[in-house]
């Protein structure tokens, strides 16, 4: 539907819904569908779209008043090392924070509202067990962990990867003391598995919005996950399927150092004997799978980041403990993943 307005230069909208307009002198300009009341037609519509816009348009003003008082009041928070006047309220900036956690501003996003979380809830401990499954409920939500689930490359990435990163801390205090019962921890892990695995949009980073990083964010929500003394050897068998997936997820080559985070969790699994040394040595092998597909761009990527990921867990394990009995799995698992071992010997070979 083309529709001719005579009043309008520039307009910009944070609306998803969008229906296609057009100016009188041929620019294009982007009407809300909800600002469109099809009971009108020819001038009775231009006007009620009038009407209609002015007011959308004060709202996106208050809107962005709001998210730059707020940017301003969370710099001061950070000046005064995270502390708050007698007037002031951290639940009411909670609030706030939850609806701009996965905004596109990395200072906003990164430095001023995950370092005020982090502050808040792990740090300062704020916030009693009523209001820490309050922001739990929150970040799990459809419009915070599984916002746009299932897409690529566009800037939903951002929330859902933050909710990750913020849901990280409330887990911390679970740790500590417990807030979660054995059912409601159960659906927790079910809910991060589902929704780590059902990621698509693993780019590390980002011009200009900078760091997305699902899959160091996600891997340290497992991390946590593994810690908690409700997560038995079923769940962590499942949480490192989830990183196989993530190895070989068919799209991406990880690198920007996501190898780091997930060795991380499996580390410790190894360290701590969470998971028997068989269960692990299944799994590693599992890894290496990949090498019998047929040779194309998913093998490759399955490959890459299964060796990348599994040198990364010999040089952690040989710096931490090098007497693990799983040393020479990984090392035998990394000869397997590893074309170029039997390339390189023959041209050496050859050589001399």
């Amino acid at each position: 539907m083309n529709i001719i307005i005579l009043f309008v230069h520039t307009y910009a909208s944070p609306s998803r819904e969008y229906q296609s307009g057009r100016i009188l002198f041929g620019l294009p300009v982007a009407i809300p569908e909800h600002l469109i009341d099809r009971k009108f037609t020819g001038l009775s519509l231009i006007q009620s779209i009038y009407r209609n816009l002015l007011k959308h348009i004060r709202g996106v003003e208050i809107l962005n008043n709001k998210r730059e008082q707020l940017i301003l009041e969370l710099r001061k928070i950070q000046e005064n090392q995270y502390r708050v006047t007698e007037e002031q309220n951290p639940w009411d900036y909670v609030l706030q924070m939850l609806d701009h956690i996965g905004d596109i501003d990395s200072e906003f996003r990164d430095d001023l509202i995950y370092n005020t979380f982090s502050e808040w809830i792990e740090v300062k401990e704020f916030f009693d067990e009523e209001q820490l499954k309050y922001i739990l409920s929150v970040l799990m939500d459809n419009e915070h962990l599984f916002y746009q689930i299932g897409s690529d490359g566009n800037d939903s990435v951002f929330t859902r990867t933050f909710s990750a990163l913020a849901i990280v801390l409330v887990l911390i205090r679970h740790r500590k003391k417990a807030l979660l019962s054995v059912d409601e921890f159960t659906d927790i892990k079910n809910k991060l598995i589902e929704y780590y695995t059902s990621e698509k949009d693993l780019r590390g980073y980002i011009q200009k919005s900078e760091w997305a990083h699902a899959a160091a964010h996600g891997a340290d929500v497992m991390d946590e996950l593994v810690q908690c003394h409700e997560c038995n050897e079923d769940m962590i068998k499942e949480i490192l399927n989830a990183f196989k997936k993530i190895l070989h997820n068919g799209r991406y080559i990880l690198h920007t150092e996501e190898d780091e985070r997930i060795c991380r969790v499996v580390f410790r699994i190894m360290k701590e004997n969470l998971l028997s040394n068989q269960e692990v040595v299944i799994w590693l092998e599992e890894l290496s799978e990949c090498i019998g597909w047929q040779s194309d761009r998913i093998q490759y990527i399955a490959r890459v980041n299964s060796k990348n990921f599994i040198r990364c867990l010999y040089f952690k394990t040989m710096h931490y403990d090098s007497t693990l009995d799983l040393i020479n799995v990984i090392f035998n698992v990394e000869e397997k993943l590893n074309r170029f071992l039997k390339i390189d010997k023959e041209l050496i070979e050859n050589q001399f």
